[in-house]
């Protein structure tokens, strides 16, 4: 199945802007003085070859992720609903809102590796064989977040497209529907907060 060209163009930007916010979220409150921050060598070579069964897999995972967009699949709506949400913040530039995405977005993790190794069977899993544990979940995490880039992608394109066909500024659209996005905040928070496992609850509650 084949991505939209209007979805393909923001998807590449798209994931290097949502994982640049999501280092902000982990960032210190506080900027940092450069005398406090330590030296760090860049190594040479970043850029380095994904082995080719690892690369096969993340295609063939977002193939399946285009069929349980289809589907309604509970945990799905759950990660559509956050991705819109994040779209609204950034669409509408609420970065001003007093939000706590953390476990949000620790809830959809937790989701999207529930969808995503379902949809492996052993040809899927064999491509781990020799790889140390800490390195399959590594891998998971990271198609998760491309999987969340796309969705994010999705949904800031909805919005465009919608704003466009109400012939509205961007400023009276996002006035608009300010209220129910944050409603809706207010919903994936308290999900996240009941969902997540008890552990995970405990850490965010003394943030």
């Amino acid at each position: 199945m084949r991505l939209s060209s209007k979805i393909f163009s923001l998807f590449l930007p798209l994931c290097l802007a949502t994982t640049a916010v999501q280092a902000q979220q982990y960032a210190p409150k506080e900027k940092a003085s450069v005398l406090d921050v330590p030296d760090y060598e860049v190594p040479e070579g970043l850029f380095q070859p994904e082995d080719k069964g690892l690369a096969d897999l993340r295609v063939f995972t977002m193939e399946q992720w285009t069929r349980i967009r289809l589907t309604n699949h509970p945990l799905y709506h759950y990660v559509l609903a956050a991705s819109k949400f994040r779209a609204y913040v950034n669409y509408c530039k609420r970065h001003d809102l007093n939000v706590d995405l953390v476990p949000i977005n620790s809830l959809i993790h937790m989701n999207l590796t529930e969808i995503i190794t379902a949809q492996w069977e052993e040809p899927e899993w064999a491509k781990f064989v020799g790889k140390e544990d800490d390195t399959t979940r590594e891998y998971i995490r990271d198609v998760a977040f491309d999987v969340y880039a796309f969705e994010f992608a999705a949904a800031l394109a909805d919005l465009s497209a919608n704003r466009k066909e109400l012939g509205t500024t961007v400023q009276q659209y996002c006035l608009t529907i300010a209220k129910p996005y944050y409603e809706e905040y207010i919903g994936l928070r308290a999900t996240a907060m009941r969902q997540l496992p008890e552990r995970e609850r405990q850490l965010q509650l003394r943030k």
